[in-house]
């Protein structure tokens, strides 16, 4: 039997011109404000086509969320998750509470992206319960309703973090390894948008159907869970 993908999730950070706060390292996952206008609509068009199920996510928190990002989801009637860090809510360039409530009465999710956007693969356990379980203490005082998704900062994990995450109450995980997923699972594939990718849906339908890149994505994965 032949595989179907369902679901496709494209991520991105900022969008526009980064400002002065952003890091460095983060620049090159910021998309041009044009570009990105059009690259949603040309794949939201493609998805429609294919008869798959898009969903955008944004990490970090950036004010580029509410000002850019979420009146284009709404104009073309596309779900939206954004996963700020809570340890940037209201600083310059980031959102703040207000900000959030507003995207969560707007019908998006919220999730965790932890606190200070750090390698969670790399942190010992208390580091990490600071990082999971603190983030959404403060997200779950923010919002109405506690939050229960999360994604993982630079896409690290192992056996602990995942253990850490699913302690803390969270139904869902939002990775960086690419590939499809299907709506509800615990363990959510992403493609993560950065300077020089390309995301024609049938290109990455083509290659992430096939058998071969299947099972290297799942043998990466337990490799990893297993650390």
């Amino acid at each position: 039997m032949s595989y179907r993908p369902q679901q496709v999730i494209l991520n991105f950070h900022g969008i526009g011109t980064p400002t002065a706060t952003v890091p460095e390292a983060e620049k090159p996952y910021w998309i041009g404000e044009g570009d990105f206008h059009k690259l949603v609509s040309d794949v939201a068009r493609q998805a429609r086509e294919m008869n798959l199920h898009l969903l955008l996510t944004f990490d970090d928190g950036n004010k580029s969320d509410i000002e850019i990002a979420a009146p284009l989801l709404k104009d073309l009637d596309l779900p939206g998750i954004f996963f700020p860090c809570t340890g940037r809510l209201a600083h310059a360039g980031y959102l703040d509470a207000e900000d959030l409530r507003t995207l969560a009465a707007d019908g998006f999710g919220i999730g965790s992206h932890g606190v200070d956007h750090l390698p969670w693969a790399r942190l010992g356990r208390e580091e990490l319960k600071a990082e999971i379980a603190g983030s959404k203490a403060t997200l779950d005082q923010i919002l109405p309703a506690p939050v229960d998704i999360a994604a993982l900062p630079f896409g690290s994990y192992r056996q602990a973090v995942l253990g850490a995450l699913w302690r803390a109450g969270y139904k869902q995980v939002f990775t960086s390894d690419p590939g499809f997923s299907r709506p509800g699972h615990w363990f959510q594939r992403r493609f993560s948008w950065h300077e020089g990718v390309d995301f024609d849906l049938e290109r990455l339908t083509k290659t992430h159907s096939r058998l071969k890149s299947r099972l290297i994505g799942e043998a990466k994965k337990l490799l990893k869970s297993m650390r």
